[in-house]
């Protein structure tokens, strides 16, 4: 079997990055599906680079996070639902409104680590989220019709989000 990409084989490509400010956690409780919390997003920046990547092409834009949350379910003492909606704000007065649903696992002593604000490697626990965008600034249209992999990264109380699009070679 070989292990070559195809021409119709996706591939993630840089399409933006969040910096996001976070406040503390609202434990609402166990709710019968798991333990749901509740964490607001406060503000940041964002920044989405220029470029030409095959099924998109793409003005410099920047801008500030105006702000959203991420309702997450803790289902025992390793897995966490989330389920976040963000508030982008362009430096020229657009919007940009974000949906992410993914999964972050990590095993109970690690999770603890998280849970606590500790720093924990990349590399002891996985996680994700599938995000899809919606806008009308203009030279952004193709955020709306694309899928997004979002791969974070909290240190204190901000939370970094590198989205990868999934596109096709050219």
């Amino acid at each position: 079997m070989s292990t070559d990409v195809k021409l119709v084989d996706p591939v993630c490509r840089l399409a933006f990055t969040t910096h996001i400010e976070v406040g503390p956690l609202q434990v609402i409780g166990d709710t019968g599906r798991g333990v749901r919390r509740i964490l607001p997003m406060l503000g940041g920046t964002f920044h989405i680079p220029a470029q030409d990547a095959g099924t998109f092409k793409t003005p410099e834009v920047k801008g500030t996070v105006i702000g959203g949350a991420d309702w997450q379910v803790l289902h025992g003492d390793s897995l966490f639902e989330l389920d976040a909606r963000i508030t982008l704000k362009t430096d020229s007065g657009h919007y940009i409104l974000l949906r992410a649903s993914g999964r972050r696992f990590a095993p109970p002593a690690v999770l603890k680590r998280l849970l606590a604000g500790d720093p924990v490697g990349r590399d002891e626990y996985y996680g994700c989220s599938s995000t899809v965008a919606e806008t009308s600034a203009p030279g952004l249209a193709w955020m709306n019709h694309h899928q997004f992999i979002g791969n974070a990264r909290t240190e204190q109380s901000i939370h970094h989000v590198r989205y990868f699009a999934i596109v096709y070679p050219e």
